[in-house]
């Protein structure tokens, strides 16, 4: 099978790689689709994720969906036919028939896991699978031909992390970042009347996808030395600010605001000075069984349009071509086919 290989630091190809075969409690799945988290998968592909150290060579990806084909011994939980998020080729962290994984999902073949049925049996399970094979849920059969079901995971993601805030109704909102993650915060933070609610980026290419996701206006994020006109009670950062914090705070947080901190940074973050404000790192609680089955219920009631938040579609031979139109910036949220 194939599989999208990092064989060194910005060298991306699809490799042939060994067949996997499934353990006990685990299935081997056909990959359907997937989807870049493109800011993750661009610094590991950079090599620029602090205190991460990518091994080569590697496989990279975590969105991606497929079909059950077999099931180990002591399957339970699912059955051939299934349609499932993140299978792997291997779990984060580990080594399988000499490739890495960060994180295992771009091959044409992959593994999930029944955690549940193993861990009533008691069958040990390694960290990495246990914690992953969280993520790795069943989607309606329905979805098996529709490519954007792959984006339920930052649906999922955001969703779940955005209602960790509250209600954002009279308050001022700024969101920084008008990529897939951006686009999915506004939102769901539209969704709560929000008095203002402003999109951030380093230009106005995003501007119509911004608007269109709720925002009131897209601006160019103000650069140091400069200030902005607003003041916001939240600062929704999905670009990756963490080396910004004291310039969030003084210049465009409210006395008493939150800064909550959505994406990962490319940079080491910084110490900071500033006080008076709430700095909120929790990460999403996509896992919940409940914000699956809400997710999905958003999707099919007609809440909210994957079609909204994917840029463009390719074939998965075409994946390093389509990493190199993202760090042009002509693309932001591409879909893969099998």
């Amino acid at each position: 099978m194939k599989a999208a290989v990092m064989l060194d630091k910005g060298k991306l190809e699809i490799r042939d790689v060994p067949d996997i075969k499934p353990g006990p409690y685990e299935c081997l799945c056909r990959n359907l689709y997937a989807t870049t988290c493109t800011g993750t998968d661009m610094k590991l592909l950079w090599n620029k994720l602090p205190a991460r150290d990518v091994k080569y060579p590697s496989i990279l990806g975590h969105e991606t969906v497929g079909i059950v084909l077999e099931t180990g011994r002591g399957v339970r939980n699912f059955k051939i036919g299934d349609m499932v998020l993140r299978p792997v080729y291997g779990y984060p962290g580990t080594v399988v028939n000499g490739f890495a994984n960060e994180f295992g999902g771009f091959s044409e073949y992959g593994l999930v896991t029944d955690r549940l049925s193993a861990l009533e049996d008691g069958f040990p399970l390694s960290a990495s699978e246990a914690s992953y094979s969280r993520f790795q849920l069943k989607l309606p059969d329905s979805w098996c031909t529709v490519p954007e079901s792959v984006l339920l995971i930052t649906l999922k993601e955001t969703f779940s992390w955005v209602r960790r805030f509250g209600s954002f109704y009279g308050k001022n909102i700024a969101v920084i970042g008008v990529g897939a993650v951006g686009m999915f915060i506004l939102k769901f933070a539209s969704l709560s009347a929000p008095r203002k609610l402003i999109a951030f980026a380093s230009g106005k290419s995003g501007e119509e996808r911004a608007l269109h996701c709720g925002a009131d206006e897209l601006r160019v994020l103000p650069s140091e030395g400069s200030s902005s006109p607003d003041k916001f009670d939240f600062i929704l950062d999905a670009a990756g600010m963490l080396d910004r914090i004291d310039f969030l705070a003084r210049e465009m947080l409210c006395e008493g605001g939150t800064i909550g901190i959505y994406a990962v940074s490319g940079v080491p973050e910084t110490r900071y000075v500033s006080s008076g404000f709430c700095l909120d790192r929790r990460g999403p609680d996509e896992s919940n069984p409940l914000i699956h089955e809400t997710s999905i219920r958003m999707v099919e009631r007609g809440t909210i349009s994957l079609k909204d938040f994917a840029s463009s579609f390719f074939p998965f031979a075409e994946m390093p071509h389509a990493f190199d139109l993202i760090a042009q910036k002509k693309e932001f949220k591409p879909l893969f086919r099998f």
